[in-house]
């Protein structure tokens, strides 16, 4: 059965989700007999992968176990202390199929499929592709057919040698679906703007999605029926809404969102990296909150990221080099030493955790009692290799935020020791997904490892 999400229709066609509201959940007599009504937010995943590694001596909390202030104290990620009782760390999860020639390509392509890479006769690495689906597809297939997930990526385009981009989400079979960098463009998608509403960016600023509905969330104000409670998360979502169109329509023009579609190696790209990226991050939150997708997906940066990072004042080496601890983004592999290199790497997770935070706390904005939207769903930050020099795919972490609704044992540090295919299974029952037999799923990813799970 599919969960029903209330939404306005405003002019134009443009489809506006209502954050979850308690007070009006049970009013929808016209559902389908394949739709149930809404009691509590949907659940959803969203998979946050960050580039190259990560420095691990300095990731993992200071002890197995609970999670608390003092075992996250000086680690990179002790920026999500606040948020200790709704981690769940994992170490030990691997790829079992390695690579043939990047690390980085056949390590993406793994880390949401759990499935073998395909590569064809004579073909380079960078045409390397998964054999089946990955999760964000599984998810939205099974708890909201007929809409693809949100994939999102940012950061420098096109500048690695193999032109490995994007490396996660796929269809189905050999079947890569490639990302979206322009925020304006995944707001148009979240709100079925496609053909309608403003073309410009800028036209934001004169007319925002709340005005198209604005009839109709007028009425939904007035209404009796609706609580206190309601009234303010659907003000927060609103304000929300308009607090991004804001910032798109300030810090991307036209010309910003065409330099980015086309790779744009400017500067002035460079030096807003991270408050492009903070808009994506607005617009998942966004989505979610509306009920729009169930799963969606942020690459950041390409599948070998070139982006030199501005951190403290400091504009880094390439990410990419950083990770292999030398001077030059290309050739990597002779060249010279970088000076500083893991503590650079160790500013890089830090600038991660501190993202994936932002992320946290805009969907924690949104509150239900004592919990927020974060409780119903997971957000599960990882990447394609384990660390920097060795590119291992073994022991690589995971970090998820958000229990789906009491179904992951958040506020640990725990030993996965499995393939990643294990944890994928976790995280699409987590969330609902189940097995062709109406079970918990037990079956996703390559045949192979699913046999080898259930015999362990």
């Amino acid at each position: 059965m599919i969960p029903r999400r209330k939404f306005l229709l405003g002019a134009g066609g443009i489809v506006f989700g209502l954050p979850f509201l308690e007070s009006i959940s049970g009013l929808a007599p016209y559902a389908r007999a394949d739709e149930i009504l809404e009691t509590e937010p949907q659940k959803y995943a969203i998979f946050f992968r960050s580039a190259h590694g990560f420095v691990r001596k300095n990731l993992w909390p200071s002890q197995k176990g609970a999670i608390t202030e003092a075992t996250l104290k000086g680690k990179s990620i002790e920026v999500l202390t606040p948020y200790a009782k709704n981690l769940l760390i994992v170490e030990g999860i691997s790829h079992p199929f390695g690579s043939d020639g990047c690390d980085h390509k056949y390590g993406g392509i793994q880390s949401l499929t759990g499935a073998k890479p395909y590569r064809g006769a004579n073909e380079g690495v960078n045409l390397a592709l998964a054999t089946s689906e990955s999760l964000d597809f599984r998810i939205q297939r099974d708890l909201m057919p007929g809409v693809e997930p949100l994939i999102l990526t940012s950061g420098k385009r096109n500048t690695d040698r193999l032109g490995i981009q994007d490396f996660l989400s796929f269809r189905g079979s050999k079947d890569l679906v490639s990302a979206e960098i322009s925020p304006f463009n995944a707001y148009k998608k979240v709100f079925g703007m496609s053909s309608t509403g403003p073309s410009d960016a800028r036209l934001l600023l004169r007319k925002s999605v709340n005005d198209y509905v604005k009839e109709g969330m007028s009425a939904l104000l007035a209404s009796s029926k609706l609580s206190a409670s309601d009234k303010d998360r659907l003000q927060l979502h609103m304000d929300g809404i308009r607090d991004t169109e804001k910032k798109i329509a300030i810090h991307l023009s036209d010309e910003r969102i065409s330099q980015m579609e086309k790779g744009s190696n400017v500067s002035e790209y460079e030096n807003n990296t991270i408050e492009v990226l903070k808009m994506q991050l607005d617009v998942i939150a966004i989505a979610i909150a509306a009920g729009s997708f169930r799963a969606v997906t942020i690459q950041i940066g390409a599948g070998i990221d070139a982006t030199q990072y501005l951190i403290k004042g400091q504009r880094f080496a390439g990410a990419h080099a950083i990770s292999h601890r030398v001077a030059t983004q290309m050739p990597f592999m002779d060249g010279a030493p970088l000076a500083g290199a893991e503590e650079m790497h160790i500013q890089l997770d830090i600038m991660h955790a501190e993202l994936f935070k932002y992320l946290l706390d805009r969907l924690s904005s949104y509150k239900f009692g004592n919990q927020t939207l974060l409780d119903f769903g997971t957000v599960m930050w990882f990447s394609e290799i384990a660390d920097g020099p060795s590119h291992s795919h073994d022991n690589i972490p995971h970090i998820l935020a958000g229990s789906a609704g009491n179904s992951l044992k958040v506020g640990n540090y725990v030993a996965g020791n499995s393939h990643v295919n294990k944890i994928l299974n976790t995280v699409g029952t987590a969330v609902g997904v189940k097995n062709a037999q109406g079970g918990p799923l037990d079956n996703f990813g390559d045949k192979d490892l699913v046999a080898a799970n259930k015999d362990g």
